[in-house]
């Protein structure tokens, strides 16, 4: 990291190297409704966030733990006789709770977002996504992100690779590249 995101984010050691411990997240989802015909899926999930993390100096973890519980809805349209067989929409809102060391304010209740597309074949995925939250400090609390991500799909081995822009109280972009190995079922 530079010295300028050094400095806004107020890390207060001077190198940025090293590994850190993360917090832990636990997170249930609960399939509410599946493939019935004319509705969407949707689902119901619950978050908790631990404030395990390590190098707080550092600014890569908080020592807050917070909660999330939120409802998705989706709708994928097949056509397995053309190249791009599947067209996925998908929204969720929620509720996302954070604890801060604020005084007058210990927590802090915002109302999260999102929403998207994907578009598959049997060797490509293409995904489109935006999402954030809404606090209620007004503080740089309004963080708004874009996601785009393309997935080349192989038997064994996946590349994806990833691009994240700020919108709106977030400063930073992340670009990702990414190889999964995919275990054959029955193994």
């Amino acid at each position: 990291m530079d010295t300028i995101t050094r400095d806004i984010r107020a890390v207060r050691t001077e190198s940025g190297e090293g590994s850190a411990g993360g917090d832990i997240y636990l997170a249930t989802n609960i399939q509410v409704l599946k493939n019935k015909p004319g509705l969407p899926d949707i689902a119901l999930r619950y978050t908790l966030k631990t404030a395990s993390g390590t190098h707080l100096r550092d600014a890569r973890y908080t020592d807050t733990p917070g909660y999330s519980i939120d409802l998705s809805f989706g709708k994928s349209y097949l056509n397995s006789a053309k190249s791009i067989n599947q067209f996925r929409w998908f929204i969720n809102s929620g509720l996302y709770v954070y604890q801060t060391y604020d005084t007058e304010h210990p927590q802090n209740d915002c109302f999260y977002y999102g929403g998207g597309f994907f578009i598959a074949s049997n060797k490509i995925k293409w995904q489109n996504e935006i999402g954030g939250y809404a606090g209620y400090f007004n503080d740089g609390d309004h963080p708004l992100v874009f996601r785009s991500s393309l997935k080349l799909i192989r038997k064994l081995l996946c590349y994806e690779i990833s691009y994240q822009q700020g919108l709106h109280d977030y400063d930073y972009d992340r670009y990702r590249a990414t190889l999964t190995f995919e275990i054959p079922a029955g193994l």
